[in-house]
């Protein structure tokens, strides 16, 4: 899968572990079984076998996979034993596939309330511009971690982040407006 594509199923893949999270256990199946399928599509594996993948870069790695396998894997642990026993033999092949994924490749996030407020507020430039320039083939960034907005509100409060990152469209706008998603 050519690295430009990847960024097109991080909404699908959101969007089904938020079905997940709250599916009854007879409608569990499907969301699994689509999500376990979207997953090995984006398994470093698949990536070696793929014939027209560009990137020769070892060891690969999804920066889509790197990105949400925390939500991925919390929503995984949160199942109920209803919801998790219809699927039990398709969410083991999921978490064998995010465990290299798993937070010890992403440092934790900073500490002190200056330094998360940097942090998300990098992230969401890096996404503006990665956005710019996605169609040309440019990877995810690397920076870029959703666990920093959750850090920012729990040290810093809901408003100083929501501040923030207004602060942040705004300066984004004049560079990157259709993609800051300030464009009218």
């Amino acid at each position: 899968m050519h690295p430009f594509l990847e960024p097109c199923l991080i909404g699908a893949i959101q969007y089904l572990t938020t079905q997940m999270r709250t599916s009854t256990p007879e409608t569990i199946t499907p969301y699994v079984e689509i999500l376990s399928s979207l997953l090995s599509i984006l398994s470093p594996a698949a990536q070696e076998d793929d014939l027209f993948s560009t990137d020769t870069l070892e060891p690969k790695q999804s920066r889509v996979l790197q990105i949400l396998a925390p939500t991925i894997l919390s929503t995984v642990s949160r199942l109920t034993l209803d919801q998790a026993n219809p699927v039990k033999p398709l969410i083991d092949p999921i978490v064998e596939v995010l465990r290299p994924y798993s937070n010890h490749f992403r440092p934790s996030p900073p500490k002190s309330r200056k330094d998360l407020i940097l942090a998300m507020r990098t992230s969401q430039t890096r996404l503006a511009q990665w956005s710019a320039g996605w169609s040309e083939g440019f990877a995810v960034p690397a920076g870029v971690d959703l666990r920093y907005i959750g850090a920012a509100v729990r040290s810093c409060g809901a408003s100083v982040v929501i501040r923030h990152i207004v602060n942040e469209m705004w300066s984004a706008e004049g560079a990157y407006p259709f993609h800051a998603g300030s464009y009218l």
